[in-house]
């Protein structure tokens, strides 16, 4: 099974989502970013052994409920190869987050750090398409949506996937933080 975990932005980033949902309509991209909430996400998506789904879940669940509410500064929108999306500055709790989870997958259950996982970019994906010029045109309309910011965070949420295939992901888990 393949595993997601992201922080819950849905609310926050509103009338981003309802511009960036009019310019999907418009540009007409092949796969939706409304199959889940938006959300920033903390770990590129991995897969673990159905046996031991449970266990980590309940790990990731553990580490992620002793977390205490904090800020994120948005940065703004960029591109980065064919996905657009908006960028978060870098904030030292939020990587001491990332690379807990990392090194207890990798400790507790073998799961290799991805690549992108050594310079993680901490984003909300807004448009990804195949086809580059899809995507700088929408990131060029979405210009005129100002998002916020900041990004309080104060739920994360896990989802999983058979596949992992874009598209087939759903939330599995509600995490509120302490405090």
């Amino acid at each position: 099974m393949y595993l997601w975990i992201g922080i819950d932005v849905d609310e926050q980033v509103q009338l981003v989502k309802e511009s960036v949902h009019k310019i999907e309509q418009i540009i007409h991209f092949e796969h939706s970013n409304f199959t889940l909430p938006f959300h920033v996400s903390l770990k590129i998506t991995f897969h673990v052994e159905d046996n031991l789904v449970p266990q980590v879940l309940e790990d990731i669940i553990d580490l992620l409920q002793s977390t205490q509410p904090f800020v994120i500064p948005v940065l703004g929108y960029e591109l980065e190869d064919t996905i657009a999306w908006l960028r978060m500055a870098p904030c030292p709790y939020l990587e001491e987050i990332h690379d807990k989870l990392n090194r207890m997958l990798l400790e507790r259950y073998g799961v290799p750090l991805h690549p992108y996982d050594t310079d993680y970019k901490f984003h909300t994906t807004l448009f990804m398409s195949e086809d580059p010029k899809k995507v700088v045109s929408a990131l060029a309309l979405v210009q005129d949506t100002l998002p916020p910011t900041e990004i309080a965070v104060n739920k994360f949420l896990l989802g999983s996937s058979q596949t992992g295939a874009l598209g087939t992901f759903a939330v599995t888990h509600e995490v509120p933080m302490c405090g």
